[in-house]
């Protein structure tokens, strides 16, 4: 009798332990979320959007196309980042102060990379 008592708990709980755990398996397996299946969404662009290469563009990242002009603009910016924050703001905004208002154009009292390239093309910057 002690056996028969012995093997209905264990198959109470060897059943309780399948139940749970053999429906859990496939969300365990997973390698991505099913929010990332099916095709993928076209990416995001504008200001405050991550590119490719995980630089955020508004913030420092040049989505104007690789010229000898954005190359020369490239160096001034990085010359005038002396603290290699990625944006020009407080004094290192001083050279800039009085075209802000045409080169900032998400107007956050800073100039980003892109800024500073778009300005440059635009001939806000010598």
């Amino acid at each position: 009798m002690i056996e028969w008592m012995h093997r209905a708990v264990l198959g109470a709980v060897l059943g309780a332990v399948l139940a749970v755990g053999i429906p859990t398996t496939p969300a365990l397996a997973q390698t991505t979320s099913p929010a990332q299946t099916g095709p993928a969404a076209p990416p995001a662009t504008g200001p405050g959007t991550s590119s490719p290469g995980g630089t955020t563009k508004g913030t420092g990242s040049i989505g104007t196309g690789s010229t000898g002009t954005d190359a020369v603009a490239v160096g001034k910016f990085r010359a005038a980042d002396t603290n290699a924050s990625g944006l020009l703001e407080g004094n290192e905004l001083a050279p800039y102060r009085d075209r802000l208002s045409a080169i900032d154009t998400n107007k956050d009292g800073r100039i980003s990379r892109t800024e500073f390239t778009i300005g440059s093309a635009a001939g806000h910057i010598d």
